[in-house]
């Protein structure tokens, strides 16, 4: 079986069953995480593949839906990473989509995807959103914030009130849990639990 997982501490840029693919970031700061994820799965036994220089490839650039894998063009990845992941991945049935950001830190920054594979995002920092085939606008930049847990639930901050409402009016409800915090780049960002209705 085939497997594709976007983005373990945004090193780990995408994995086929024994062969993961690691990110070469376009941040010299962030070269020693490499390091640190590649030794991880070099214990569980895996084989990898890399990119290579000058290619560059961050993991906040790569957005994985379904068989599709979007791949941002931001100051952090490069032409000939995008390049060397579609060489890595292509041969596993995954389509790469290369996306132009350039009113952003990376892609995942604009936009990111919900369980059911809608797009959402804040336009103001979205070079073009024609590129994906159901988009949703939301009307906060931290709404992009979200972390999909399984089919039928997100976490979300909480610093995007309206853009939570919006998804419990839209396709979600929220859990019973009150907010939460975590500790991020030793800033504390609040953030809310959504579930779809249906579940």
């Amino acid at each position: 079986m085939k497997l594709l997982i976007v983005s373990l501490s945004r090193t780990l840029s995408s994995c086929s069953a024994g062969s993961p693919s690691f990110a070469s970031p376009g941040s010299a700061s962030r070269l020693s995480e490499v390091q640190g994820a590649q030794a991880t799965v070099n214990d569980l036994g895996l084989d990898t593949c890399r990119i290579k220089a000058p290619g560059t490839l961050d993991g906040g650039d790569v957005l994985k839906i379904g068989k599709t894998v979007y791949v941002g063009r931001s100051g952090r990845t490069n032409a000939e990473g995008i390049c060397q992941l579609r060489a890595i991945i292509s041969p596993l049935g995954y389509t790469v989509v290369g996306v132009p950001v350039t009113k952003a830190l990376h892609l995942k920054s604009a936009v990111t995807a919900l369980p059911d594979g809608t797009v959402i995002g804040y336009e103001p920092i979205i070079n073009s959103t024609n590129i994906f085939p159901r988009f949703l606008s939301v009307p906060e930049a931290h709404g992009v914030a979200v972390v999909v847990l399984n089919d039928y639930s997100v976490l979300m901050s909480g610093n995007a009130p309206k853009t939570a409402a919006m998804l419990a009016d839209l396709v979600c409800r929220s859990h019973t849990f009150s907010p939460f915090h975590r500790l991020t780049h030793s800033k504390l960002t609040s953030m809310t639990g959504i579930q779809r209705k249906d579940c």
